[in-house]
């Protein structure tokens, strides 16, 4: 197994409950980090076969550029994305960070982190579980 992750992607979105966030926008960061098995391509050397990091952006992207009341709604679309995208992933977490975030004071970030575990065997009888796409 192994760890795959990208950190620190940027956006400006439009994402919040008040009006100015829906009309001037916000400054957000998205980490992503997977858990997965990369031996096939590393043996390899094809990207095809490893979790390619342009495509975990542009899923990124795609999420962010649907405005949202809440962040939380963003990283479990950025989550769901994932899973439809990336069957074979073990684990995944995600974080959706809104920098200076309007709460009447100064705050430097707000954030909502996902971490999810995808089971591939029962655990009652070790069965290993079929990947569906």
């Amino acid at each position: 197994m192994a760890l795959i992750s990208l950190e620190g992607m940027r956006f400006h979105a439009y994402h919040g409950v008040y009006d100015a966030e829906k009309t001037l926008g916000n400054e957000y960061v998205v980490d992503i980090v997977v858990n997965t098995n990369t031996d096939k391509a590393a043996k390899d050397d094809k990207v095809e076969l490893t979790m390619n990091y342009e495509t975990i952006y542009q899923l990124c992207r795609l999420e962010m550029e649907t405005p949202r009341k809440l962040i939380e709604t963003v990283a479990a679309g950025i989550v769901k994305r994932m899973k439809f995208q990336f069957s074979e992933m073990q684990a995944l977490r995600v974080r959706v960070t809104k920098l200076n975030p309007p709460v009447g004071g100064r705050v430097q970030s707000a954030w909502v982190q996902e971490e999810h575990d995808f089971i591939r065997e029962c655990p009652r009888c070790k069965k290993v579980y079929q990947a569906r796409r």
